[in-house]
């Protein structure tokens, strides 16, 4: 049984070694797992080094002579947080990736990664077990005790860098569940005013990336192929026809269906006629089936979402009006009763050197 002990102990203090090591080897990777694992940049960085670090410590408690039942005790500790946080990503439909123990390279989590962590902890636990039985319970204080001040002070930075981690991974655990409960909540009161975000619930980086546009700026350029197949760009549409109603929508979006059957209906109270674009994504097959009441040559398609955010759209539908002169006339209106009102909105056909501060409704 004593050999089995030791054996144990050394395949577990390898699996840590093992585990630090492929974490120090790539720290922005490390850094990248813990931020996808609801970890802020700062800590994240920090993490990238602290969490290697604390796993070499606990590999060698695990096969120092003084204090084997401690180190077993750290390693089990650390199993169990770290199986924790993967089943609360994985019960979320998340499945970041990470040096998990006994990785050499970082490898999206699975249940497969838990149940392995499972096992590691069961595996602590019987040699937890075993250790304290050939030591005797008290020997455990009493061998930190007659260590001297340095193990004691090791050992008790160990156990609270443990339970400082545990914290932190039920903190962020809570803390992610209510911006998902935020999201749903946004998301449903988006979809009772006829609005989908475009491509999804958007990220921080496409929020980021967004062009913030201001009225009287020029349009950005862009060219994009049509339904019909043809390329065109946003400058070959207003030399032929004038000022554009840009429409962003998206072949999935039950609202921006309903809102393109309407506005073949639509007429403006002074009679103007309105040229308006629809900037959609997907294949042309798609938006020919939802959009085929639409001219083809009207329709261009994005690739994902990178006119979208040029003009900084975030939500389908969407509308804003370019002018003649290739300048924007408008803010972006979200929405169809705000594009109603935009359609309806006084614009200039001629570009006139200056816009009309539109606000969207």
């Amino acid at each position: 049984m004593d050999i089995l002990i030791v054996l144990g102990g050394w395949f577990l203090a390898g699996v840590f070694a093992l585990a630090a090591w492929s974490k120090l080897a790539e720290p922005d990777a490390t850094a990248q797992a813990l931020r996808s694992f609801g970890v802020p940049a700062a800590p994240a960085r920090a993490g990238a080094w602290m969490l290697p670090l604390l796993e070499f410590a606990v590999a060698l408690l695990v096969v120092l002579p003084w204090a084997p039942a401690l180190g077993i005790a750290l390693a089990a500790g650390l199993l169990a947080v770290f199986a924790a946080a993967m089943a609360v990503q994985l019960a979320q439909g998340n499945k970041p990736s990470c040096n998990c123990f006994g990785q050499t390279r970082s490898q999206p989590i699975s249940w497969a990664s838990v149940a392995r962590n499972g096992l590691l902890v069961a595996l602590a636990a019987w040699l937890l077990s075993g250790a304290l039985a050939a030591e005797g319970a008290a020997s455990l204080t009493g061998t930190l005790v007659s260590g001297g001040r340095g193990q004691v002070l090791l050992s008790t930075v160990l156990v609270l860098a443990v339970g400082l981690l545990g914290w932190l991974v039920l903190h962020l655990a809570r803390q992610q569940g209510r911006l998902l409960l935020k999201i749903d909540h946004l998301e449903l009161r988006l979809q009772s005013l006829g609005i989908e975000p475009a491509g999804g619930v958007p990220s921080l980086e496409t929020l980021v990336s967004n062009q913030v546009l201001h009225v009287g700026q020029a349009a950005p350029a862009f060219a994009a192929t049509t339904v019909a197949g043809n390329t065109r760009t946003l400058a070959d549409y207003v030399a032929q026809s004038g000022s554009q109603l840009l429409v962003f929508v998206g072949p999935q979006c039950a609202p921006c269906h309903e809102v393109m059957k309407e506005m073949a209906s639509w007429r403006r109270q002074d009679n103007e006629p309105v040229h308006w674009l629809t900037i959609s994504s997907g294949s042309a097959e798609s938006n020919r089936t939802t959009f085929n009441n639409l001219a083809p040559d009207r329709v261009v398609l994005q690739s994902g979402q990178d006119i979208n955010q040029l003009f900084g759209v975030i939500a389908t539908p969407s509308a804003l009006w370019v002018g003649a002169d290739g300048r924007i006339l408008s803010t972006v209106a979200v929405g169809r009763d705000a594009i109603r009102a935009l359609y309806d909105a006084p614009v200039l056909r001629h570009g006139e050197g200056h816009a009309l501060p539109l606000a969207s409704a």
